[in-house]
């Protein structure tokens, strides 16, 4: 008997009910299995549930397992963007381990899958209250623990997802099945010589919303708008202003960069501040669907890495060319090898694709789609195969083109980084909220504090296999205590910068706590990025601190910019560990185009700028 046969389809009927089922690619080889939304109860109560909920032919239920990021973002779907639980766990009944603030030790998922993927917010888990052994997934499809309803933990009640392991070959007759991002119809402007070409349908009530106002607008949703305008005039491309560093034009770029005032500013690139010059006027709280069109030239057939940054979602062909790889917020859409997408509306997407490209000109098209006002979509390019925005500094804004000079660098002194933590015994949990000041006072007063010294840079976490910071090999913290909760302690990292040539600089911290930064004789000349806007962020002439202990999807993270005399300057970094994962990284690059690495000895050498995917002139 087949999942298509009638009998099959009378069971569908009966565990539907009056609740929608929906089947997706997402069992082993790409098998199609089952998944439907139930209504709220404690995790334990939902994990019974889920296995006492009988599938086709009396197959057996569980609460949902996640191995992708592309399943991950279906459960969204499912969801109607509400919180729901999952089934992780670090439960010893279930076969997890106690993992604290860890995101992957100790975490099993119920049906004893081991945890090769997670999507936790930044700041998760923190073991909060008394313990938090299960994980739910929020609106956005982050996660958090949270308590199980047992053994005096949390009896928090949440929908819950509930999955069959149905491996057809093909969807599942009856049940609502996952449909592909890009659309049928063609929706693309005509290409542009030597530009980018866009076609934009914008207003907040010409976006249609299937359900209700939680469900995510999707690239299917708006992709259609764009084909009704297809008779109205294409944007005849754009150009960008040039990039200005120390009063001097260092280049004038048609890049895939667009950006209007209000938006979040989260690409990688945090420094560069150009707007596309005819960007529609949106009005506040609005939504637009917009399409981009441009023809890249690859001189060098090989291995390319490109890095998305899209308010609210995207979808990405290049060339007609297959994506190899994905990570980050985005993926390979599961029915579509050449689209690289993250097709629902989200906060900030931040996504890579690898792709090999053979030498030649190649045709770029892009959507992307925005739910409120506060726009941003920038796509960068670097040479190789790359996990991670800080693997490389060879990023460049696509369509970039050779600049014919050098430009500045920073690093640090061959002395390297002097690191102060305090020793094994963590400061009481009141402690945090007494702020930067008393922890540096109590890390001075701290007599078995652990020093290390000749540091080639900053790069920290309690999880490194996580990649918290986004550069890879991250270190454990010098006063880790594998397996132990360890809480609200103060670090401090201490080093000469050298500065190769006077100008703008951009100075970095990612900093799940909270921190301070001071470059003695420099000019702090304002924030570029930071993770809860400026509320949380005090600055002053030659320093600043700010909360990275981030209660929303943002990360913890924080981008300023400075004005920096050439020669050397003492830095100072100060570090409160407050709850929750801990990671610290600083980093740094000169303003403009370029893609910053972490602020390490032998940093400090100019280069020449590195060639990047322009614009075909043909």
């Amino acid at each position: 008997m087949t999942l298509r046969s009638p009998a099959i389809l009378l069971v569908l009927c009966a565990v539907s009910g009056a609740q929608t089922l929906y089947t997706a690619p997402f069992g082993p080889g790409g098998t199609w299995n089952l998944y439907q939304l139930k209504g709220a109860d404690t995790w334990n109560g939902a994990k019974s549930g889920a296995e006492a909920s009988p599938g086709p032919g009396g197959l057996p239920g569980h609460l949902v397992t996640l191995s992708s990021i592309a399943e991950n973002h279906f459960m969204r779907i499912i969801s109607n963007r509400q919180s729901v639980w999952c089934g992780l766990t670090d439960d010893e009944r279930f076969g997890g381990k106690e993992a604290f603030s860890r995101q992957r030790e100790g975490w099993k998922w119920v049906t004893g899958e081991t945890l090769s993927f997670s999507n936790w917010k930044p700041n998760e888990p923190d073991e909060w209250t008394n313990g938090e052994d299960a994980v739910l997934i929020d609106r956005y499809g982050r996660w958090s623990d949270g308590g199980t309803g047992v053994a005096g933990q949390a009896s928090t009640r949440l929908p819950y997802i509930v999955e069959w392991e149905t491996r057809s070959p093909a969807p599942v007759e009856g049940a609502t099945p996952l449909t592909r991002t890009w659309p049928e119809q063609s929706v693309m402007p005509d290409p542009v010589r030597g530009r980018w070409a866009v076609r934009w349908v914008a207003g907040y009530a010409r976006i249609p919303r299937t359900t209700s106002y939680r469900t995510p607008l999707s690239i299917q949703e708006g992709a259609p708008l764009l084909a009704k305008d297809a008779g109205k005039p294409d944007a005849k491309g754009f150009q960008l202003a040039s990039i200005q560093n120390q009063g001097k034009s260092l280049s004038r770029n048609a890049w895939l960069w667009m950006s209007t005032p209000d938006s979040n500013r989260q690409g990688w690139l945090a420094g560069i501040d150009e707007e596309l010059s005819n960007f529609p006027s949106i009005p506040p709280r609005s939504s637009y669907v917009a399409a981009t069109v441009g023809k890249i030239h690859v001189e060098t057939a090989g291995t390319y890495t490109f890095a998305v940054t899209a308010e609210d979602c995207f979808a990405l062909r290049i060339g007609g060319l297959k994506w190899k790889s994905t990570t980050g917020d985005g993926y390979i859409d599961p029915l579509d090898p050449l689209t690289f997408t993250q097709p629902n509306g989200t906060f900030s997407t931040k996504a890579l694709g690898v792709m090999d490209l053979p030498a030649g000109d190649h045709l770029v098209e892009a959507l992307w789609m925005v739910e409120t006002s506060g726009s941003e979509f920038h796509v960068l390019s670097a040479p190789g195969a790359h996990l991670t925005e800080g693997a490389t500094t060879a990023w460049r804004p696509l369509g970039h083109q050779l600049m014919d000079r050098p430009f500045p660098a920073i690093g640090i002194s061959g002395a390297g980084w002097t690191v102060d933590c305090s020793a094994a015994s963590p400061l009481p949990k009141g402690d945090s909220q007494t702020g930067l000041q008393d922890g540096l006072i109590k890390l001075e007063l701290d007599l078995n504090r652990i020093s290390k010294s000749d540091l080639a840079s900053i790069n920290f976490s309690d999880s490194p296999e996580a990649n918290l910071t986004h550069f890879p090999d991250a270190s454990l913290f010098p006063n880790d205590r594998p397996g132990v909760p360890d809480d609200h302690w103060p670090l401090r990292a201490r080093a000469r910068l050298v500065v190769t040539e006077q100008g703008t600089y951009q100075i970095g911290l990612h900093a799940a706590g909270l921190a301070a930064l001071q470059i003695k004789g420099g000019q702090l000349i304002r924030p570029l990025q930071t993770a809860q806007g400026t509320k949380d962020l005090n600055m002053r002439q030659d320093s600043f601190d700010f909360n990275g202990q981030v209660d929303n999807n943002s990360e913890p993270k924080i981008i300023t910019e400075w004005q920096l005399e050439k020669g050397e300057h003492e830095i100072d970094v100060f570090y409160l560990k407050a709850g929750g994962p801990a990671s610290l990284a600083v980093f740094a690059c000169p303003s403009g185009p370029f893609g910053p690495g972490l602020l390490a000895t032998g940093g400090a050498k100019p280069a020449p700028d590195l060639p990047g995917l322009p614009l075909s002139s043909r």
